[in-house]
């Protein structure tokens, strides 16, 4: 029987009071419906009246670039929160133009649809929350680094005006969850339904199971929301305005879901289940590896993502897995993608005619260049094109990518990594063409669909806040993945991450005790200026070592032995310390979330 593991969906790292938590820079209208949501995550009523929304671009800059020159050098207005403006606990305030849903303060807003800041000011000028997006077009004189934290948002980004539904059903650029921050805006934005003035929260529930074999052709089915369509339900065989293409049925045969936007160009997705960092998803998908025309220079291409822990942007623009685009002298990739993806590319050249396909398992990690690829596979007309079954689990830091086999299998060529960046995040499925005939492409087309949590009977202790350590870790513990029952072979590991680095450690295995635990240890080592929670007694210790390249990276992996003889239903916790002396408590420990391992058949 498989475990699950919860990530410990907090506030992430930051501790600012009130954060950018949703926003639309531009819209398929006259971009009249452009907004900044703030968001209090604190537990008490802010002030934030005489707070500025300064929204800015490089574009008054050229030979400005010293800060804090470049950031005060901008055609962007700027707002302020007018007085006696009180934001409650868990409170909105929406700056927006008038048809906003929800808007506080009505403005003529003007977001540019560029690479942009938008940047969150206290009374006193002091930066509470700032953002940088569309930064894969950053110039040279952008101050990126002031502007944003972290890289920024890759991609480019549009909402669809959805006047049938208002408020509009398409998707804005939002934290999932609310308030959730780790100083990295790559790892802490993502494409979800805009709701100004309401909560990101994603009401779609897990295991998501869909043979598509019920639903009518051309419904749009619940629970997927796309950029500028949604995907609509297809007869693999027929061409009508939603298949562009004739293909044969998936081995489970019947209907299957095509997600395409018919207009051309690229299209997103995303299932609106809650943010989590532990999904498995499965599907066939229908790889095409037939040449395409190659009239546009330098050639035609196709490219699809099916990504978890991340997104993509509202385009869905073209990922580049092991560079074959660029090697082909593709220029203007955007690379939006964040987490970890299965991602596609098929190519034709403009000159020598050749297809070439490309199936490639990629940490995206938080957007950008900064991508790994962790295992790829040529494409082969008539050798392993058409429908394939492809499976993506990620359980925190470990991934696991299968291709081929059956489903709800771990048969098939399988490639497996441990992220660079592991954080919740959204399921997100991408496609976007460069051909010249729509009839050429084959869009992003799956069947069979299954979501589900990672695995049942891991689950993280969550403690009451999380821990901070050097620059902000805050460390974490994982299971690395496996059948944790008694009868499975093991032995498996414990995986502790975004430690200092390198830094002794400590792990704990023990019982929660109902009475003392979780015990801040704030209170007992004054004076400390954030709680760290002890969460439960310490029967077993482990002495260890981190490794990794400095602060946050501090990585190591502990043997969990075999189960065999444990008792079905009885559970352990584990939980771990490191010395970090640069942390900014009153003491030089931090210690990390809780795992609770309850033993299965």
């Amino acid at each position: 029987m498989l475990h699950a593991f919860a990530f410990l969906l907090l506030q992430g790292s930051s501790t600012a009071p009130v954060v950018i938590n949703e926003f639309a820079y531009d819209d398929t209208g006259t971009d009249s419906h452009e907004f900044v949501e703030l968001y209090n995550r604190s537990g008490a009523p802010v002030d934030i009246s005489g707070w500025t929304v300064d929204c800015g671009d490089a574009t008054a800059c050229a030979g400005l670039c010293a800060t804090p020159g470049c950031l005060a050098a901008n055609n962007n207005a700027d707002f302020t929160i007018p007085a006696a403006t009180i934001l409650p606990p868990g409170g909105f305030w929406v700056i927006g133009m008038a048809p906003v849903t929800n808007v506080n303060q009505v403005t003529a807003l003007t977001l540019e649809n560029d690479e942009e800041w938008i940047t969150l000011r206290d009374g006193g000028g002091v930066v509470v929350d700032t953002l940088v997006y569309e930064a894969n077009k950053i110039e040279s004189c952008f101050p990126i680094g002031t502007a944003a934290e972290g890289p920024g948002i890759y991609g480019n980004n549009v909402m669809t005006e959805f006047t049938v539904n208002p408020p509009f059903a398409r998707l804005a650029v939002s934290r999932v969850p609310d308030g959730f921050d780790t100083n990295n805006n790559g790892r802490d934005f993502f494409l979800a339904p805009a709701s100004p003035g309401a909560s990101n929260t994603l009401a779609v529930t897990v295991p998501y199971v869909e043979d598509f074999d019920a639903l009518p052709v051309a419904l749009e089915p619940a629970g997927l929301t796309g950029s500028f369509v949604n995907p609509r339900v297809i007869d693999p065989a027929t061409v009508d305005g939603f298949n562009p293409g004739s293909i044969a049925p998936s081995p489970q045969g019947g209907n299957a879901l095509c997600l395409w936007d018919p207009a051309g160009g690229g299209n997103a997705t995303v299932l609106t289940s809650a943010a989590s960092d532990r999904i498995d998803l499965e599907c066939y998908v229908y790889l095409d590896a037939t040449n395409l025309p190659a009239i546009v220079g330098p050639g035609e291409f196709e490219t699809f993502s099916i990504g978890l822990q991340g997104t993509t942007d509202a385009f869905a623009n073209h990922p580049n897995p092991t560079g074959l685009l660029s090697g082909a002298g593709v220029t203007g990739l955007a690379e939006p993608n964040t987490g970890v993806a299965w991602e596609y590319v098929v190519y034709t050249d403009l000159n020598s005619g050749l297809t070439t396909a490309v199936l490639a398992l990629v940490d995206e990690n938080d957007g950008g260049l900064d991508n790994t690829t962790l295992g790829s596979i040529p494409i082969t007309q008539g050798v392993n094109d058409g429908w394939q079954r492809l499976r993506l689990r990620v359980n925190g830091s470990r991934v696991d990518g299968w291709f081929g086999g059956p489903l709800g299998t771990t048969e098939g060529t399988h490639f497996s990594g441990t992220l660079a960046n592991p954080g919740p995040g959204t399921i997100y499925f991408g496609y976007r063409e460069l051909v010249s005939a729509n009839t050429s492409a084959r869009p992003l087309t799956i069947d069979a669909l299954t979501v589900r949590p990672a695995e049942a009977g891991v689950d993280f202790v969550t403690p009451p806040a999380p821990c901070f350590g050097s620059l902000g870790c805050a460390p974490s513990i994982g299971w690395s993945g496996g059948n944790a029952s008694v009868s499975a072979p093991g032995p498996f590991s414990i995986d502790l991450s975004r430690a200092t680095s390198p830094a002794p450690a400590l792990l704990v295995i023990g019982v929660v005790n109902t009475g003392l635990f979780p015990l801040d240890l704030g209170l007992i080592f004054p004076p400390a200026s954030a709680p760290c929670y002890l969460l439960q007694d310490f029967p077993i210790l482990l002495s260890l070592a981190t490794a990794g390249g400095g602060a946050c990276l501090g990585t190591t992996s502990v043997g969990f032995p075999n189960l065999a003889g444990a008792a079905v239903g009885g559970t352990v916790y584990a939980q771990y310390a490191v010395v970090d002396l640069g942390t900014p408590l009153g003491f030089p420990v931090v210690v990390s979330d809780g795992l609770a391992i309850t033993f299965q058949p």
